[in-house]
Order: structure tokens, then sequence, then C-alpha cells
């Protein structure tokens, strides 16, 4: 479920390559912090359901931990966003 991308979230919008590129920001986030950037631990609820990781993905609620460089932040905000 982390890795969809807002296109298939909402089923709206056809989708294309530009889903995998999301997915690998998603893989990066959870490379580099050990957690999904949807789903992770940071949120308050510990049980987050479907729901609340389809409506963290289409309104991209997500924080980038500080601890991580500035390149990798970079990197991750620039691939996890809205209509790319």
């Amino acid at each position: 479920m982390d890795y969809l991308a807002p296109e298939m979230v909402s089923k709206d919008h056809l989708h294309d390559y530009r889903v995998d590129i999301w997915s690998m920001g998603v893989l990066i986030y959870e490379l580099c912090t050990g957690s999904s950037p949807f789903s992770s631990p940071l949120f308050a609820k510990s049980n987050i359901s479907e729901d609340d990781i389809k409506k963290n993905i289409s309104t991209l609620n997500y924080s980038i931990p500080k601890e991580l460089s500035e390149q990798c932040r970079d990197l991750i905000s620039k691939i996890l966003i809205l209509k790319p």
C-alpha cells in the first residue's frame, strides 16, 4: 500500500512510468530512515489504517527527518510530489 502513487490511490488518472519513480522515492525514504513515509511510527496512531495511508499519500502527509543529509532530503522531496 505504501508504494502506491497518488494517481493510483485516487483512481482518477491514468498512470505510467512515473508511478515507478514514486515507488523508488518511497524505497529511498525507507532505506534511509527504516520506516515508510506514509505509515511510519512517527504518526500518533501505531495501527494506521489503509484509508489513513491513502489519505496521507494523496495529501503528501509525510515529513523527512532532519538527520538525513541535505542531498537525500532534496532527492526525496523532488520524487515524492503530486503531478510530476
